[in-house]
């Protein structure tokens, strides 16, 4: 933790009588937490207003790529999509619009295998499945549709040896393991075998 200055009192961290404990605990932590904080501490500030004005953008992280974090976002105009951000204003930018207009996109969990981000998506098009980027709107596309009559609902990606492995149900076998490399060469997912 940061070292305290001597100069700085220490919260009463007693919860009052009759106080909700987990309440009155949860308060004492953040003053404790404040009152530790070096006075010389960056301050937080916007990267961006996502959705300017006072509607919330609702982010969500889904990952990080090639020093860029990638998160859902809600704006007025997209809905909620996939951008990224590299810690700057002019470096956060709307990925894709992978359903166009206000209707936006269900965006899902996500994972990093051999420089591409995998995730799960609903758009007006295809129900949950799996979906890659490197990043880039041209390279932002379905990946398979796991399950053509219905979702896969891919999740719990998980890297293991330049590949990712998910849960998903392809609409035959039930929910089980499947694995993709998510390169061009070999990024169809398969069933997971040995």
């Amino acid at each position: 933790m940061f070292p305290r200055s001597q100069s700085t009192p220490v919260p009463n961290t007693a919860a009052p009588q009759g106080a909700n404990p987990t309440l009155a605990t949860l308060a004492a932590a953040t003053a404790l937490m404040i009152a530790a904080a070096p006075a010389t501490a960056v301050a937080q500030q916007l990267i961006k207003d996502v959705n300017p004005g006072l509607a919330s953008a609702f982010p969500d992280f889904m990952g990080t790529l090639q020093g860029q974090v990638f998160f859902s976002a809600q704006t007025s105009a997209e809905g909620k999509e996939l951008w990224s951000t590299d810690g700057t204003a002019a470096g956060t930018n709307l990925v894709m619009d992978m359903t166009p207009g206000s209707t936006g996109t269900i965006l899902g969990d996500a994972g990093v295998t051999n420089g591409r981000l995998v995730f799960s998506a609903a758009t007006s098009g295809s129900d949950a499945e799996p979906w890659v980027t490197d990043g880039t709107t041209a390279g932002t596309m379905l990946l398979l549709d796991l399950h053509p009559t219905g979702s896969s609902s891919p999740s719990e990606f998980v890297p293991l040896n330049g590949r990712l492995v998910f849960a998903a149900d392809d609409g035959t076998s039930g929910r089980e393991l499947w694995a993709t490399a998510a390169s061009t060469s070999s990024a169809t997912p398969r069933r997971w075998s040995r």
